[in-house]
């Protein structure tokens, strides 16, 4: 996780751990179409491209309550930051739409949204057809 995150001995480290905007600012000049996944151990910020098909599809599990929400908005938060509308598009498919309500509604990225859908609604199929067909 890029913020709040544990230490292995399971002691919270927020005041070691930066903040998106921290990270963001110690890579520029970051690569364009790219997003912050976390910090490694070496505190080095990992980068995702996402302009290659090679680098394929991102998997995010783990128990529940233990954060997998939040670290899909704080990656989707790097992608609206370092890309622009026009070179990145945002859909997201949740379980839970309601729990995005703050990224969709802020002004400074309702251009990079799709659409927020549950997975089973109608709207939701269209979208992966639309985009991935």
């Amino acid at each position: 996780m890029i913020e709040g995150s544990a230490s292995p001995s399971g002691q919270a480290c927020r005041e070691q751990t930066p903040t998106l905007e921290e990270l963001i600012d110690g890579i520029q000049p970051v690569p364009p179409q790219t997003c912050v996944v976390g910090l490694c151990e070496d505190r080095i910020p990992f980068l995702l491209d996402l302009s290659q098909p090679e680098t394929g599809s991102l998997l995010v599990t783990g128990d529940p309550a233990c954060g997998k929400t939040a670290q899909l908005q704080l990656l989707v938060e790097s992608v609206m930051q370092l890309n622009s509308p026009n070179e990145v598009k945002v859909g997201v498919l949740s379980r839970h739409p309601e729990d995005w309500t703050d990224q969709i509604e802020d002004p400074r990225y309702a251009r990079h949204f799709l659409g927020i859908f549950s997975w089973y609604e109608s709207d939701a199929a269209d979208l992966v057809v639309a985009w991935f067909p």
